[in-house]
């Protein structure tokens, strides 16, 4: 499992007591292989209005592109605790002002 913040701080705190802070490598070695992963697609449909290219092997979420929205804001919270690797369209629902 990945480092909790408290363990890299008291880790950091350890070794800067008895030498230097720890490396960019060692942090990342504490993040564990979820780390490593390739991120979802995140694409803002107001920023690039072209029609994106959708994955045929895993979901794409349509997300309110402020985080107004309840429930794709829980569907998105879902797919990453769950570690279900996605796409992400931002959209703007606001009418379009």
């Amino acid at each position: 499992p990945p480092a909790s913040p408290s363990s890299l701080a008291a880790s950091a705190s350890s070794s800067s007591a008895s030498s230097a802070p720890p490396s960019w490598s060692e942090i990342e070695k504490s993040l564990g292989p979820s780390y490593l992963e390739p991120r979802p697609s995140s694409i803002d449909s107001v920023l690039d209005p072209s029609t994106p290219s959708f994955s045929t092997d895993r979901p794409t979420l349509f997300r309110e592109r402020h985080g107004w929205c309840p429930y794709s804001e829980r569907v998105w919270l879902a797919l990453e605790a769950k570690g279900v690797p996605y796409d992400e369209v931002r959209i703007d629902n606001t009418g379009g002002g």
